[in-house]
């Protein structure tokens, strides 16, 4: 039995600079797991917190499970992470740090069928980071492919007799997709 993921949060990446990840154990009831492994889970508005030398995570929304009677649980309710308390002191002196936050990356089972959250310490983005975040990502495979291509072009160059200005016209335009 692999790990399998339940749920991801995949705005983490696009809202937020990840700085560390821990893994932690959540404590659930049995009809949240039972729920889990259903896939119904979503982590969009979680986040962790600490509160009496012990870490939460609140905001996790667990679709009751499709089999339970009318007792099942709660969806959204503060969880209990399992920490070592290490990680939590160290986790609570980072969190107290300005503008650093405790956000879950993701819900898996590990190999034994444990139910794991790895969460991240994490500091928030400008709007002007994110547009250059998004402008690398589009560029920079754009760039690469072209990089790709400027290899090929150089290998054709060096492999075949070309007169000075058909070289001169593949160096500028080799130039132009490095510098746009």
């Amino acid at each position: 039995m692999g790990k399998s993921t339940v749920s991801t949060n995949r705005k983490a990446y696009h809202e937020f600079q990840i700085i560390e990840t821990f893994e932690a154990g959540l404590e659930l009831l049995g009809s949240e797991v039972k729920s889990l492994r259903e896939g119904n889970g979503n982590l969009r508005e979680a986040y962790v917190i600490i509160r009496k030398g012990q870490a939460w995570v609140s905001g996790v929304h667990i679709k009751p499970y499709s089999h339970t009677g009318f007792d099942g649980h709660e969806p959204v309710r503060n969880r209990k992470l399992l920490l070592h308390s290490r990680e939590i002191s160290k986790l609570k002196a980072m969190l107290d740090q300005k503008g650093l936050t405790a956000i879950p990356l993701r819900i898996y089972f590990n190999k034994k069928g444990l139910a794991k959250l790895e969460l991240a310490l994490a500091k928030g983005k400008k709007i002007y980071d994110k547009k250059r975040d998004s402008r690398f990502l589009f560029f920079g495979l754009w760039t690469l492919e072209f990089a790709i291509f400027e290899l090929k072009i150089g290998f054709l160059v060096n492999n075949c007799i070309y007169s000075q200005l058909e070289m001169s016209r593949i160096q500028n335009f080799c130039r132009k997709i490095r510098n746009f």
